[in-house]
Protein backbone atom coordinates (compact mmCIF):
# COMPACT_ATOMS: atom_id res chain seq x y z
CA UNK A 1 0.00 0.00 0.00
CA UNK A 2 2.82 2.38 0.90
CA UNK A 3 4.54 1.65 -2.41
CA UNK A 4 1.37 2.47 -4.33
CA UNK A 5 1.01 5.81 -2.56
CA UNK A 6 4.67 6.68 -3.13
CA UNK A 7 4.48 5.77 -6.83
CA UNK A 8 1.29 7.79 -7.34
CA UNK A 9 2.77 10.83 -5.57
CA UNK A 10 5.92 10.60 -7.70
CA UNK A 11 3.90 10.21 -10.89
CA UNK A 12 1.73 13.21 -10.01
CA UNK A 13 4.79 15.31 -9.20
CA UNK A 14 6.50 14.34 -12.44
CA UNK A 15 3.42 15.05 -14.54
CA UNK A 16 2.80 18.45 -12.94
CA UNK A 17 6.46 19.39 -13.41
CA UNK A 18 6.35 18.52 -17.11
CA UNK A 19 3.12 20.45 -17.65
CA UNK A 20 4.33 23.52 -15.77
CA UNK A 21 7.65 23.50 -17.68
CA UNK A 22 5.69 23.63 -20.92
CA UNK A 23 3.69 26.62 -19.69
CA UNK A 24 6.77 28.36 -18.32
CA UNK A 25 8.62 28.13 -21.63
CA UNK A 26 5.72 29.83 -23.39
CA UNK A 27 5.49 32.43 -20.64
CA UNK A 28 9.24 33.11 -20.83
CA UNK A 29 8.93 33.53 -24.59
CA UNK A 30 6.12 36.04 -24.20
CA UNK A 31 8.14 37.90 -21.59
CA UNK A 32 11.10 38.07 -23.98
CA UNK A 33 8.84 39.27 -26.81
CA UNK A 34 7.45 42.02 -24.60
CA UNK A 35 10.93 43.12 -23.52
CA UNK A 36 12.68 43.02 -26.88
CA UNK A 37 10.15 42.99 -29.73
CA UNK A 38 7.14 44.95 -28.58
CA UNK A 39 8.66 48.39 -29.19
CA UNK A 40 8.71 47.86 -32.95
CA UNK A 41 6.08 45.14 -33.46
CA UNK A 42 3.27 46.19 -31.10
CA UNK A 43 1.77 43.83 -28.56
CA UNK A 44 1.91 40.09 -28.98
CA UNK A 45 -1.86 39.88 -29.49
CA UNK A 46 -1.50 42.18 -32.50
CA UNK A 47 1.66 41.07 -34.31
CA UNK A 48 2.26 37.39 -33.51
CA UNK A 49 -1.28 36.32 -34.44
CA UNK A 50 -0.99 37.88 -37.91
CA UNK A 51 1.06 34.95 -39.18
CA UNK A 52 0.43 31.17 -39.20
CA UNK A 53 2.73 28.60 -37.65
CA UNK A 54 4.31 27.78 -41.02
CA UNK A 55 5.56 31.37 -41.31
CA UNK A 56 7.06 31.25 -37.82
CA UNK A 57 8.64 27.85 -38.50
CA UNK A 58 10.45 29.31 -41.52
CA UNK A 59 11.50 32.42 -39.61
CA UNK A 60 12.76 30.44 -36.62
CA UNK A 61 14.49 27.60 -38.52
CA UNK A 62 18.24 27.19 -37.93
CA UNK A 63 18.16 29.14 -34.66
CA UNK A 64 16.13 31.93 -36.22
CA UNK A 65 18.55 32.62 -39.08
CA UNK A 66 15.87 34.15 -41.31
CA UNK A 67 14.58 36.26 -38.42
CA UNK A 68 18.09 37.51 -37.74
CA UNK A 69 18.73 38.32 -41.41
CA UNK A 70 15.42 40.17 -41.68
CA UNK A 71 16.36 42.34 -38.72
CA UNK A 72 19.94 42.89 -39.91
CA UNK A 73 18.66 44.16 -43.28
CA UNK A 74 16.40 46.80 -41.75
CA UNK A 75 16.61 50.23 -43.27
CA UNK A 76 17.04 53.13 -40.84
CA UNK A 77 13.80 54.59 -42.22
CA UNK A 78 11.92 51.54 -40.95
CA UNK A 79 12.83 52.16 -37.30
CA UNK A 80 11.58 55.12 -35.28
CA UNK A 81 14.84 55.93 -33.51
CA UNK A 82 18.18 55.46 -35.20
CA UNK A 83 19.74 54.03 -32.04
CA UNK A 84 17.21 51.18 -32.14
CA UNK A 85 18.99 49.72 -35.20
CA UNK A 86 22.14 49.24 -33.15
CA UNK A 87 20.17 47.72 -30.27
CA UNK A 88 18.45 45.30 -32.65
CA UNK A 89 21.76 44.16 -34.12
CA UNK A 90 23.30 43.79 -30.66
CA UNK A 91 20.36 41.74 -29.42
CA UNK A 92 20.48 39.19 -32.22
CA UNK A 93 24.25 38.80 -31.79
CA UNK A 94 23.97 38.41 -28.01
CA UNK A 95 24.09 35.36 -25.79
CA UNK A 96 20.70 36.42 -24.45
CA UNK A 97 19.05 35.78 -27.82
CA UNK A 98 20.70 32.37 -28.07
CA UNK A 99 19.55 31.54 -24.54
CA UNK A 100 15.97 32.79 -25.01
CA UNK A 101 15.52 31.50 -28.57
CA UNK A 102 13.75 28.28 -27.54
CA UNK A 103 11.29 30.18 -25.34
CA UNK A 104 10.58 32.77 -28.01
CA UNK A 105 10.05 30.00 -30.55
CA UNK A 106 7.63 28.17 -28.23
CA UNK A 107 5.69 31.38 -27.70
CA UNK A 108 5.47 32.21 -31.41
CA UNK A 109 4.30 28.71 -32.31
CA UNK A 110 1.67 28.59 -29.58
CA UNK A 111 0.17 31.99 -30.31
CA UNK A 112 0.45 31.94 -34.11
CA UNK A 113 -2.67 32.64 -36.15
CA UNK A 114 -3.43 28.93 -36.36
CA UNK A 115 -1.75 28.03 -33.06
CA UNK A 116 -3.27 25.89 -30.35
CA UNK A 117 -4.08 28.81 -28.10
CA UNK A 118 -4.57 32.11 -29.83
CA UNK A 119 -5.04 35.06 -27.47
CA UNK A 120 -7.51 36.62 -29.89
CA UNK A 121 -9.73 33.59 -30.45
CA UNK A 122 -9.32 32.10 -26.99
CA UNK A 123 -9.12 28.55 -28.32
Amino acid sequence: MKKLIIVSVLATTLLSTLLSARYISTFKGQKEYLKKCRACHDGSTVFVVKYPQEFWKKMMANNGEKLIQTHKNLDKNMVEKEQNIDMIHEYFASKRYKKKYKYLNAFLMRYAKDGRKSPTTGR
